[in-house]
């Protein structure tokens, strides 16, 4: 999964500065290599800006609690963190970047499974877990977690990337179309939203905390 985890991560950068990803003739695609590992090494700075953004809010987005969604080794806060043996879990198409097994989550009548290898995990995620994710490669990457919310469990989702970046309004779309299908109002449950800049980066987090699920993990 190398391969197509490189490609998302490209078609980002590219999204980022507004390059075209598709044309692969283009004259200037080896000077975009070098622009490509300075914003990678941009990436590594940012996913920390926003772990402390989530941390102000209160929200701990490397403690064992947390399962992280869809990403690799250069976006995962859990693995960049170095918390990947803490209890913390990292469910991804993508997991082998990080010498970790593949695996992936979808709804099955609303509820989570859990697919690793051959292995199925099925259940209601125990009362502490809460399902995070940032800055998807695509609407797929994130269309369940609003569904997981409204089903009673907790989500945890964000955006985040330069104010000069090309993408920014699109991705902040994006992330206000997620939080505005929670419907939170009708739940006995807390959201947090937050938007803030720091320097040139700008970082928006939704997260939410619903009420008591037994662990009833089956596999």
């Amino acid at each position: 999964m190398f391969l197509e985890y490189y490609v998302e991560i490209l078609k980002q950068f590219c999204n980022a500065k507004g390059y075209d990803y598709y044309n692969s003739h283009d004259e200037d695609a080896k000077k975009h290599i070098e622009e490509f590992n300075i914003w990678l090494g941009s990436l590594k700075t940012q996913l920390k800006k926003y772990n402390d953004f989530a941390a102000y809010e209160g929200i701990n987005l490397t403690d064992y609690s947390m399962i992280e969604l869809n990403k690799g080794i250069h976006d995962s806060i859990i693995y960049n963190q170095g918390i990947c043996d803490n209890g913390a879990t990292i469910v991804s198409p993508f997991a082998s970047t990080m010498k970790l097994q593949n695996s992936k989550m979808f709804l099955l009548r609303g509820e989570p499974v859990i697919q690793t290898g051959s292995n199925i995990y099925k259940g209601q995620v125990v009362e502490e877990r809460t399902f995070c994710t940032h800055n998807p490669y695509n609407e797929s990457y994130i269309n369940n977690l609003d569904v997981l919310h409204n089903n009673g469990y907790s989500v945890c989702f964000g955006t985040f990337g330069s104010i000069f970046d090309c993408d920014k309004e699109s991705k902040l779309k994006l992330f206000s179309s997620v939080v505005e299908r929670m419907n939170y109002k009708q739940l006995n449950i807390s959201l947090v939203t937050d938007y803030t800049t720091i320097g040139n980066d700008y970082f928006a987090i939704a997260y939410s905390k619903i009420r008591v699920r037994e662990n009833t993990w089956t596999r």
